[in-house]
């Protein structure tokens, strides 16, 4: 009998669960890979053929009654809550796996995990429990989703999955016969769903390709990562996640797993569980498999693993392979795991990198390497060299006019490898100019970039090179949002192609739509404006109406419009862009349109129309690309921006403050995107009171914004009004005075006198005053600024509303300024037209201010009727 106290008792019943999942003919095989010596092994052995007799006994129908009910499988009909069990899908050591509809409030097809009963221990629950909240902490496209879970009336917790029909990922590959790109795009996937989980603090710890299955859908074969059932949370010391029994499968576990004294796992323990996956996709064997890939027993294993030499994938897979791949494999599968990549977004970086067939960062730091995989991306240009090198050499014994063909085809292409070397020669100097002893070893983007100009500066004997390169350095600084940057190269660019190809030259002319969109981008539409013409007539004549810069151009105007003031114009121009996006399948541009369109809604009072297509571009791109992409986060700023308008503030913060803890670890604190997300948060904050988190926001974000964007960058003007808001709310009336009227100018700079946000800018201005007394000074610009929202946003447009009802209040103290100073008529008209405006909004508290100051104005002047009259008033 075996006891409490034996110290193989887990491993062995979990090794025996586990076994009993297989099909029989692979049970053996399992067993002497799980089980470390002969003894282990028998009684393992012996427990799984005793329990394959049980289920072949109780397989008799007549004898399955006689099973008690509690421990049956459950039948088909069966209901758990609101689910109807259809089938048994799946079954481990713990739990059965269901296949189930939800009958409401939605009706679906989805798959429940049902703890086994009498798998009640502390520690099964635990874990159980475990990968409930695990799953609940994710929400990735390539993850499982966890939809709900609870417990049935017997007390059997469960959890309710999404149904992932696919198959098992090697299985998959395998069938399909897939081809190299094929199969790293598909471990892509997984390595992103990894890199999700790891951000969410969550260790997997037991990835292997039959924990990804692999669905087919419509825009083709997708990965789900699947049973975080023995993941292990970064934050969490429970006794579940300690070291102890091997948790894992042994072929994919890290050496650290391995080592029975090791409690300290982390993320790289994936990062190799992931090795050994893309080992086995490029091989069809794992490392540590012997011959004819037969798996090895434990102890064969640990000493492979330990001990043994790394066998290369090019060395044991069918076909050839690049021996880049060889370097990753090798980095992924150190044993020591700070030689390791530290992050699975480091692993997967380098697969891209071999996709784009760029240079690894595991790749020896020679130029020679790195010109070589640049001469493999241009690669036409050099086979143009050497076949005119064999034209020089044959044209010796040519006729007189082949020879000069020759020659002129030799110059033309000694001028290109010379070209190609320009360009070779550029990307070294920039990466040696970057010094990582001057800026540290994490050299930066920017410092290449910035390292760069003056070995361009040197590059004007080929104008073509030059150009090129200036334009790449200007959308980089463009993406980096160093707009003025930006602007400064694409310029250039723009000139150099101009003097040497002339204006039509079809590159030129994509250079000046990157200049354009760097503009718009940086709020300088007039400058921007001239540029589109100029883009739109030449590529017009080049290439038709439809030309490929035909729906830029429109979706740049419609920005140029609602900038303008013109919101209706801007509407029209978006719907039809939207139109064309979704008739051509442009899902991108559809999102991006969606967000835009949402805005300009929102100027016109279509609050309704707005939200839902706010909701529906964020929705589109989670679901498309993922929470963490670029596109993800401007289409979450637009709804943002939906939230701020509508005084939804608990719902802004509660979005916001996660958007914005994902667009600082994957954009960076200074990228515009991430400090348009934290200035929403902040405007957030100071409607909901919560002045002492808010007020460091503003005060970093206006003094950076400024240095980073320019003064007169909307993102920038919107910071330094929210921050005006703040301190209005806090009381500090003579900072919020200057804040607004720095705000207000900026505002008429850019946009002129009329714009709505210049006028609302200048009612908060006269608020601020008035709430310091000074009712005189803005008399008549309260009233003007009053009217003139009136008439181009409406009476029901909330800030108009907010404004009329201040107003009323100035005029209430201008009429005490005015009666202290003698003048009585004035200040009775002044009362009188406060009054109009409380009872044409039905404010009562303020129309009865209003009413009593008249009646007490009236009999200091001996009007008794006039007295008479406003006492009704107020009855």
């Amino acid at each position: 009998m075996v006891t409490g106290m034996d110290p193989d008792w887990q491993r062995l019943k979990e090794a025996v669960a586990d076994a009993l999942e297989l099909p029989a003919d692979r049970r053996a095989a399992f067993l002497d890979a799980a089980c470390a010596d002969a003894s282990l092994r028998r009684r393992a052995l012996a427990m799984v053929e005793a329990a394959t007799r049980a289920c072949d006994f109780l397989e008799e129908p007549a004898l399955v009654t006689l099973v008690p009910e509690s421990v049956q499988h459950l039948p088909a009909g069966s209901r758990i809550g609101t689910y109807l069990v259809e089938e048994l899908i799946g079954e481990g050591g713990f739990s059965e796996v269901y296949r189930a509809v939800q009958l409401e409030p939605i009706r679906r097809v989805v798959a429940i995990k049902l703890l086994k009963p009498g798998m009640d221990s502390r520690a099964v629950l635990l874990r159980f429990a475990n990968e409930r909240q695990t799953l609940a902490r994710m929400s990735h496209r390539n993850i499982a989703q966890v939809l709900d879970a609870g417990a049935t009336d017997g007390g059997r917790p469960f959890v309710v999955m999404e149904l992932v029909a696919g198959a098992p990922l090697q299985r998959q590959v395998d069938r399909g016969a897939l081809e190299l790109p094929a199969r790293l795009a598909l471990f892509l996937e997984v390595c992103d769903a990894v890199a999700h989980a790891h951000r969410r603090g969550v260790i997997h710890r037991d990835l292997k390709p039959s924990n990804v299955l692999v669905e087919m859908s419509d825009e083709g074969p997708r990965v789900k990562v699947i049973d975080f059932g023995i993941a292990k949370l970064l934050d969490d010391t429970s006794e579940l996640t300690r070291g102890g029994p091997l948790i894992g499968t042994p072929a994919y576990a890290s050496p650290e797993q391995l080592d029975r004294e090791c409690g300290d796992v982390d993320t790289r323990a994936d990062v190799y569980a992931l090795g050994v996956m893309l080992y086995e996709l490029l091989t069809g064997r794992r490392p540590t498999d012997g011959g004819e890939g037969r798996p090895l027993a434990l102890v064969e294993i640990l000493n492979r693993v330990r001990e043994g030499d790394f066998v290369p994938p090019s060395q044991r897979a069918a076909r050839a392979l690049p021996r880049e791949l060889d370097w990753i494999a090798a980095k992924a599968l150190a044993r020591d795991r700070n030689v390791r990549y530290a992050t699975v977004d480091a692993l997967a970086n380098d697969v891209r990198r071999f996709l784009r067939d760029e240079a690894l960062s595991v790749g020896p730091p020679t130029l020679r390497y790195h010109f070589a995989k640049f001469a493999r991306r241009h690669r036409a240009l050099l086979v143009a060299a050497s076949l005119v090198t064999f034209a020089i050499l044959a044209g010796g014994t040519a006729a007189a006019i082949g020879f000069v063909q020759a020659r002129r085809a030799r110059d033309e292409a000694r001028g290109a490898l010379r070209e190609a070397e320009a360009t070779a020669d550029y990307l070294a100097r920039m990466l040696q100019a970057a010094q990582p002893d001057a800026v540290g070893r994490d050299v930066k983007v920017v410092d290449m970039l910035a390292a760069s100009d003056r070995i361009l500066a040197e590059s004007a004997e080929f104008p073509d090179v030059a150009a090129r390169l200036r334009g790449v350095v200007g959308r980089t600084y463009h993406a980096l949002g160093e707009y003025a940057l930006a602007e400064q190269h694409l310029r250039q660019a723009a000139a150099i192609l101009e003097d040497h190809r002339g204006p039509d030259a079809w590159p030129r002319i994509e250079l000046l739509y990157d200049l354009a969109s760097a503009l718009a981008a940086s709020g300088r539409w007039h400058d921007a404006e001239p540029i589109v013409t100029e883009i739109d007539t030449r590529a017009r004549a080049l290439r038709g109406p439809e030309h490929p810069y035909s729906r830029g151009i429109l979706d740049l105007r419609a920005k140029a419009a609602f900038d303008a003031g013109h919101a209706e114009v801007a509407a029209d121009a978006l719907r039809r862009l939207l139109a064309l996006d979704e008739r051509d399948g442009r899902y991108l541009a559809v999102i991006q349109t969606l967000g835009n369109l949402s805005q300009v809604l929102l100027a016109t009072g279509k609050l309704e129309e707005a939200e839902q297509l706010a909701r529906r571009g964020y929705d589109m791109s989670v679901a498309r690309l993922g929470p963490d992409h670029t596109v993800s986060f401007r289409a979450g700023r637009k709804l943002l921006g939906l939230y701020a308008r509508t005084d939804q503030d608990e719902r802004l913060a509660a979005t916001a403050e996660p958007l914005l803890a994902r667009a600082r670890t994957k954009l960076g604190a200074d990228h515009p995107d991430t400090m348009g997300i934290e200035t929403y948060l902040a405007n957030a904050l100071t409607r909901l009171a919560r002045y002492d988190v808010a007020e460091p926001i503003y005060r970093r974000l206006v003094a950076h914004q400024e240095r980073r964007l320019g003064r007169l960058h909307a993102q920038a003007i919107i910071a330094l009004t929210g921050f005006a808001s703040l301190l209005e709310a806090k009381g500090e009336l003579a900072e919020a005075e200057l804040r607004l009227g720095d705000a207000l100018a900026r505002l008429r700079e850019q946009r002129g006198t009329d714009d709505l946000d210049a006028r609302r800018a200048q009612l908060a201005l006269a608020r601020v005053i008035a709430k310091q007394g000074r009712h005189r000074e803005v008399a008549g610009e309260y009233a003007e600024v009053v009217a003139a929202l009136r008439a181009t946003a409406g009476d029901a447009d909330a800030t108009v509303a907010a404004g009329r009802t201040a107003w009323a209040h100035h005029l209430l103290g201008l009429a005490q300024q005015q009666h202290a100073d003698g003048e009585d008529p004035a200040a009775m008209k002044t009362l009188e037209t406060a009054f109009a405006v409380f009872d044409e909004m039905h404010e009562d508290v303020g129309r009865r201010s209003a009413a009593e100051a008249l009646v007490n104005a009236c009999i200091a002047a001996g009007d008794a009727t006039g007295a008479a009259r406003w006492r009704d008033e107020l009855r």
